[in-house]
């Protein structure tokens, strides 16, 4: 599977609001970040282009299984807040249910808690493969 596929997917699946999606991709330097934020509301899409291309670079380096990597997007609709995730798994994207990206999100890497952010709604991420 190709990155740009599964970048088009992406944001398919986000629907309509303001989104931001975060991609980590861990190296022998350290962890890699790539933010990612873009609108869309029925045929209006809007997106910095650069963002995008690093965005989906980082992507194909995630996709390439070699390195731990994970992905989440944050969407925003008119009061709604809600966040999803996905872990990569040899290269593959691989949806989190609402309560391991609850978790995540709400735990720092040494399993401590994290003070949730208040109106944040955590869903099963869909997949990204079909």
């Amino acid at each position: 599977m190709r990155a740009i596929k599964v970048f088009e997917r992406l944001l398919d699946r986000a629907g309509d609001g303001e989104h931001r999606a975060v991609l980590s991709v861990e190296g022998i330097g350290g962890n890699t970040v790539r933010v990612f934020r873009f609108a869309q509301e029925d045929e209006k899409f809007s997106a910095n282009e650069m963002e995008a291309i690093a965005f989906t670079e980082l992507l194909a380096v995630a996709m390439t299984g070699k390195h731990g990597a994970g992905l989440i997007l944050r969407s925003q609709k008119e009061a709604e807040e809600v966040l999803r995730g996905w872990r990569f798994d040899e290269g593959i994207p691989v949806p989190l249910s609402a309560h391991t990206t609850h978790f995540c999100h709400t735990h720092d890497r040494d399993g401590n808690p994290i003070e949730p952010e208040a109106g944040l709604k955590f869903v099963t991420a869909p997949s990204l493969l079909e």
